[in-house]
């Protein structure tokens, strides 16, 4: 995948900005529209709790294009729940070499990981989390970063 030119940070050809600095991805290009009805079908599936069918759907999106962060994200949400939580962390970690940056994606690995049982790794992901939480774009806010670091901070406490 190519790099941000501005940041440097991981970027994939499908994303027309850089999800850490916003600048514009020169090497953007679209989703094929077999994709993109996929993925509104997905979605469609996602928002009415079938998760089975969504996750189809997903893994069918990420198989013709590995790039597509968001189908990794949602893929392992549909595997979370279903109970399926040594899978949805290894989606989750697929999703992580994507956006290594992500606060996010570190969390919901230490969630999932306690989920299933693994305390050490559920600890060692919410502490990566936190301090990815100082420079990940995604906040708006320096209260939309606080109350996330909150959330992981509560975590932790029960990891």
């Amino acid at each position: 995948m190519p790099a941000c030119p501005s940041c440097g940070g991981t970027i994939a050809r499908t994303d027309s900005t850089c999800s850490y600095c916003g600048s514009d991805n020169p090497a953007y290009r679209p989703v094929s529209a077999d994709i993109d009805a996929m993925m509104a079908g997905a979605m469609g599936a996602l928002q009415t709790g079938n998760y089975t069918a969504a996750g189809k759907l997903y893994r069918q999106i990420i198989q013709d294009d590995p790039e597509i962060y968001c189908a990794y994200f949602y893929l392992g949400h549909c595997l979370s729940q279903l109970r399926q939580y040594e899978e949805a962390i290894a989606v989750m970690q697929q999703a992580i070499t994507l956006r290594p940056g992500s606060s996010a994606l570190y969390y919901n690995v230490g969630v999932l990981s306690q989920s299933a049982g693994r305390s050490r790794e559920a600890r060692a992901s919410l502490e990566q989390a936190l301090k990815l939480a100082d420079t990940d774009p995604v906040f708006a806010t320096p209260a939309d970063r606080e109350e996330f670091r909150q959330r992981v901070r509560g975590a932790l406490r029960s990891a």
